[in-house]
């Protein structure tokens, strides 16, 4: 199982670390994170896809504590599809 505490939103005005707004590599909308303090539970099935920050294929053994992630879920059954490791 995976604990995760934050919520992630895309803003197409967010500001780069240089304070520069503009546009890089045709990156348009940036994922902003705030960190909620809420955790959520996941089992990962063994048949999950697991990938890393550019679409490079993952193991399961890449997740360790404190990684950021992304999981995809089935809306009905909870059943996690997708991971993508961001850090």
């Amino acid at each position: 199982m995976i604990d995760g505490s934050m919520a992630m939103t895309t803003s197409s005005e967010a500001t780069l670390a240089d304070g520069n707004n503009e546009d890089q590599g045709g990156a348009k909308d940036r994922i902003e994170m705030e960190y909620t303090g809420e955790t959520k539970s996941f089992t990962i099935p063994a048949g999950a896809k697991i990938t890393e920050g550019l679409g490079q294929e993952g193991k399961i053994s890449s997740l360790k504590k404190g990684s950021v992630i992304m999981i995809l879920a089935n809306k009905e059954s909870g059943v996690v599809a997708d991971v993508t490791i961001m850090d």
